[in-house]
């Protein structure tokens, strides 16, 4: 599909990103049931989770290799090997904001997100997000970012 790429304002080829990365809903597929659910409507099976046409491919590759990197550092050492200490590097930034980042593209273009005053800032981050992501501007207002890491309980 033709359009301009959320990331980097340029016309291209989308593709058809996922919002949160695809090896997390892989997981829960391989360790759970074979299909998920969703929320709106749990009565219908889905594959896979959420995908729109968003990015073009440079955009695509520069989030898959955060992605692999965060999956094999952190998410699988964590899940499989009870890992509790990570080293990691400005790797981890950018795959954390780039989910964010995609949320809030995803969300915002809802007219009951939009008519929230309460939520207005939402535009300013999701725009110095945005810069991190393409141009490695670091951000100064919303760079407060965590993480917990939690397991399923048994």
């Amino acid at each position: 599909m033709k359009g301009k790429c959320a990331l980097y304002d340029i016309e291209s080829e989308l593709k058809l990103s996922h919002i949160i990365p695809k090896f997390a809903f892989d997981y829960l597929k391989r360790t759970g049931g074979k299909y998920l659910r969703t929320y709106e409507n749990p009565d219908q099976r889905v594959q896979d989770g959420p995908k729109q046409y968003l990015l073009c491919e440079k955009a695509e590759q520069e989030f898959g290799k955060r992605e692999r990197w965060f999956s094999h550092n952190i998410f699988l050492p964590y899940l499989k090997d009870s890992k509790m200490e990570f080293d990691y590097d400005e790797n981890f930034a950018y795959f954390m904001i780039s989910i964010l980042w995609r949320v809030l593209v995803d969300q915002t273009k809802y007219e009951d997100v939009k008519a929230e005053k309460r939520l207005d800032f939402l535009e300013d981050v999701k725009s110095e997000w945005k810069s991190f992501l393409a141009d490695s501007i670091y951000p100064q207002n919303f760079n407060d970012l965590n993480i917990l890491l939690t397991d399923r309980i048994t």
